[in-house]
Order: structure tokens, then C-alpha cells, then sequence
């Protein structure tokens, strides 16, 4: 059975920050540009959704971040309707996934769950629903996220294939995680699944027999999430700054901050500052660091 996954993500917009605004109180999110921007994608956005939830023959995943999500039921409620009545026909899944579009796994646990927990409550929220299948941004997996996902909650973990961990295998077998804890279903980065169950439900019944072994992080988009692994130095000094930050919200027990804070984890930020043909990325990375400036001063920190 081939499936197809539809993903869809709505990012966050800061608003330019400078030096002089720390401390004064203005908001970091621009909400107004955060509504452009979803607007701007709807139109391909909502034909694909419709396209999947029409058709009835194959079985989809739906990848919704919880940014989208969160458009979604203000723009168009009937097709968060729509959505739900095919979750509850079965011929869709919608799978669990950080809430930003977050790359926290790689770098922060506790925000990773965090994230994690804000999406599943938003899909229960507005669909009604549970998600059983975990997509991690970009597809980022190791054994230790597998571990992870199974104290999250989750069965099955769409994960990259890669050959050099296939070791010769098909990736149409069913697999399971180092420590035999969730099952892994193998998936391209064209965003189909092949595997040999004839539905999703003999998938979840279906007995793996080998493990997918994977001790260091692999993940899709090799390009981009190379330039931000590699040990780019802007990259790092704003993975470091919201460590400090979430060290100090942890400390004095504010779970609320890390909800804030876990939005300057997304993918989107990364990739700007880790841009090195683009002469912005610098002006972006000092942005990011204004704003976590200010978010320190704010909640004192």
C-alpha cells in the first residue's frame, strides 16, 4: 500500500526588533503578518486538503502544525468540519508533530515534549482526535527520540530511509525501534510510504522483525539541516541563548514560558540565520537575540 503525506505548516513572523525596543514592552509575534502569510499559502493549501479528503481509494497523512491548525479554524471551519468526518471514515490520519515546526529535538528535550503536548491538545481541541503516528520535523530520528515518542504516547514514527541503516532491507517490511518500543514505517522525501500491509490498521497489527538501528540523528532535507548542525556559529549562540532561557523557566516552574519560548525553535529561523548566501541572515540572527533579550528582561529571567 503506497501513502501519501500532506504536509502543512504556517510560520511564526517576529517583528523587526531593535537594540531600543528591549525591555519596552512590544510584542514579538506580528500577528497581522502571520495571517498574511497563511493567507498567501491557503489558496494551494486548501485544493490539496480537499483533494485528499475526496478521495477515498488511498489512505493520507495529514501533517498540520499547530500554527496551521490554529489558522485553519478561524479561516475556514468548514473544512476543519470536513476533516474531522474523514478522521472518524478513517481514510485519513493525522499525524502528531511539534506544534512550530520545531527542530527542539536536536538540541532541547523538555521543548521538544513541549511541543509535542501544545499540538495534541490543539488536534483534540478542534478535531476531536488522538493522533497514534508521530512525524517529527524534516523526519528527524534517532534511537533515542524513538524513546522519546513512546513516552509521548505514540506507535508508529514516519522515519527517513536511508541505506546505509537499511543495510540492503526493503523498506515495504514493517521495522521497530532499538528498543522494540514503537514501530517505524519508512518514508521518502517526496513524502510517500511504501509498505506491504494492505491498510493502516494491519500496519499497526503487523509484527516487525528487525530493528532500524540509528544512533545519530538522520533526517530529510540533508542540505538544509546540514547548514544547521554544522556548527554555524550564529546558529549555535542562539541555540545556547534558549537553553539559558529554558534553564531559567525551569527553574521557577513557569510552564507558560516555555510555550512562548518554543516558538523560537521552529525550523524557519534556523534556516534564515544559517543562510550564508544571504546577506540578511546576520541582521535576522540579531533580531532573534533582541527579542530573547527582551523575553529575559520580561519575565525576569
Amino acid at each position: 500500500m503506497m501513502i501519501r503525506t500532506y504536509p502543512f505548516h504556517s510560520p511564526t513572523v517576529f517583528h523587526d526588533f531593535p537594540f531600543l525596543s528591549i525591555g519596552k514592552h512590544n510584542p514579538h509575534i506580528d500577528i497581522t503578518a502571520c495571517a498574511k502569510g497563511f493567507e498567501e499559502q491557503y489558496a494551494t493549501a486548501e485544493s490539496h486538503i480537499n483533494t485528499v479528503l475526496k478521495n477515498r481509494d488511498q489512505h493520507s497523512f495529514l501533517i498540520m502544525s499547530g500554527t496551521f491548525i490554529d489558522h485553519l479554524r478561524t479561516k475556514n471551519p468548514k473544512q476543519i468540519t470536513a476533516i474531522k468526518k474523514a478522521l472518524d471514515t478513517g481514510h485519513i490520519s493525522l499525524l502528531g508533530t511539534p506544534y512550530h515546526h520545531s527542530i527542539a529535538s536536536l538540541f532541547s528535550t523538555d521543548l521538544f515534549i513541549k511541543q509535542v503536548g501544545l499540538h495534541l491538545k490543539i488536534v483534540k481541541d478542534v478535531f476531536d482526535y488522538t493522533p497514534t503516528i508521530f512525524y517529527n520535523t524534516n523526519s528527524i530520528y534517532s534511537d533515542r527520540l524513538a524513546r522519546v515518542y513512546k513516552k509521548l504516547g505514540f506507535k508508529v514514527a514516519l522515519v527517513p530511509s536511508s541505506e546505509w541503516h537499511l543495510g540492503g532491507r526493503t523498506t515495504t517490511q514493517p521495522f521497530y525501534a532499538k528498543d522494540n518500543n514503537i514501530q517505524l514505517l519508512i518514508h521518502d522525501d517526496q513524502g510517500q510510504c511504501v509498505e506491504g500491509s494492505d491498510s493502516v490498521e494491519d500496519f499497526h497489527k503487523a509484527a516487525a522483525s528487525e530493528s532500524y538501528l540509528v544512533p545519530y540523528p538522520i533526517y530529510h532535507n540533508e542540505h538544509l539541516l546540514s547548514k544547521i548542525t554544522n556548527g554555524n556559529k550564529l546558529v549555535e549562540s542562539l541555540k545556547l541563548k534558549i537553553l539559558s532561557l529554558e534553564k531559567a523557566a525551569s527553574e521557577i516552574q513557569n510552564s507558560s514560558l516555555f510555550t512562548e519560548l518554543s516558538s523560537f525553535t521552529a525550523l524557519e529561523h534556523f534556516e534564515k540565520i544559517a543562510d550564508v548566501n544571504d546577506l540578511s541572515s546576520y541582521d535576522y540572527y540579531i533580531n532573534m537575540m533582541n527579542i530573547l533579550s527582551d523575553f529575559e528582561l520580561r519575565y525576569k529571567l
